[in-house]
């Protein structure tokens, strides 16, 4: 059976950029009588993202396209799928290619998925190579690929999980500097249209034969170290000041606290509202979900950030009562025994100095008292 009697049969997605969950097989006709098939939907849902699962599933890249490769991309993962998961779950994003020759029996499938898995609750965000996102380092993330293939002489369908064998064999049907053939983008003829201009006939032509004039870009990955800095508390202030600015802080604390019982119940009312509905707000709106999952996101932020002022705050009350404490103790009786002092001079019941009999008197046992 040659490469050119195969044609693509159906494609199934699951959690591949704006699909979220696995959609149903979308079949594709490969009857040469009606070797065309129409899908019809507006913009943003979902047609070059179809392309791109295809060319992804095949090569394990998208079509190169500096708008959709862009650091600022959601990456490859639809991001509720990423942030719906809690410590310890897991989940997967798929695409599926089936393969069939003339007489419409499968023949070859490919699947690449990338399984992802929530290890902790750190939600600070670093770029995921795999995912092709920024996303919370408690994310992890690992990709694979799955080829089967109908033996000729069992006629039964065999695994291969090997990468360089699948690679050799998918090359050998799917050409890669072949894929702007096997893959063609339509949109860009309406840039020629607009633009006949040179250089774009010349990237066009470049891009259709394959010729390496760009190669893969290089990425580089961006790290932000975030530095948090705290004001220094004069030492010297006055103890009554002191006992201001405690009380200061802990009113802080309660407001603080008040504050983080308020999200976490907005969290949960949100929640609950979300729970009803998101299931056809996922089918008919993705808008929609994303702006509720965006509000979810920033009570959290706000939850977090209350939780860091109040460790903050507990830290400056220690710092302030171990380094005052033994000071605010002592002073009142440092003014006494000052004071004491002073009435003893001026009565003269505080001799000049003391004579060796006397300072001897005072270290025996039977004599001082």
């Amino acid at each position: 059976m040659s490469s050119s009697d195969l044609k693509i049969s159906s494609v199934t997605i699951k959690n591949f950029r704006t699909f979220y969950g696995e959609k149903k097989p979308l079949e594709l006709s490969t009857d040469p009588k009606k070797p065309v098939t129409v899908i019809h939907g507006k913009n943003g849902k979902g047609k070059t993202s179809l392309i791109n699962s295809i060319h992804w599933c095949i090569y394990g890249s998208e079509k190169s396209d500096d708008k959709q490769n862009s650091k600022l991309s959601e990456g490859l993962v639809h991001t509720f799928a990423i942030d719906s998961l809690e410590i310890g779950q897991d989940d997967e994003m798929f695409v599926r290619v089936e393969l069939v020759d003339q007489n419409n029996q499968l023949e070859s499938e490919i699947t690449r998925k990338i399984t992802f898995k929530k290890i902790s609750n750190d939600d600070n965000d670093e770029w995921n190579e795999i995912i092709q996102a920024n996303i919370p380092k408690s994310i992890v993330a690992e990709s694979s690929v799955i080829y089967r293939w109908r033996d000729v002489d069992s006629d039964e369908m065999k695994t291969i999980d090997n990468d360089s064998e699948i690679y050799e064999r998918i090359e050998k049907v799917f050409p890669k500097v072949l894929s702007s053939y096997v893959l063609f983008d339509a949109e860009l003829l309406r840039e020629f249209e607009k633009n006949n201009t040179e250089e774009l006939i010349k990237e066009g032509i470049e891009s259709i034969t394959g010729l390496p004039l760009l190669k893969d870009a290089i990425k580089h990955i961006s790290k932000e170290n975030r530095k948090i800095t705290s004001d220094n508390i004069a030492h010297k202030a006055e103890y009554r000041s002191m006992s201001d600015r405690i009380q200061q802080y802990e009113l802080r604390i309660e407001k603080e606290q008040g504050a983080i019982k308020t999200n976490r119940s907005q969290i949960q009312k949100i929640q609950s509202q979300l729970k009803p509905i998101r299931e056809f707000l996922i089918k008919h709106d993705d808008d929609a979900i994303k702006k509720q999952e965006e509000e979810i996101v920033r009570y959290e932020n706000s939850q977090h950030r209350c939780r860091i002022g109040i460790r903050e705050t507990k830290d400056r009350l220690k710092s302030i009562i171990f380094e005052n404490l033994t000071n605010y103790l002592l002073t009142e009786s440092h003014k006494i025994t000052s004071q004491k002092f002073k009435v003893w001079e001026s009565a003269g019941l505080m001799p000049t100095h003391f004579s060796k009999e006397a300072l001897q008197s005072l270290l025996d046992d039977e004599t001082c008292v």
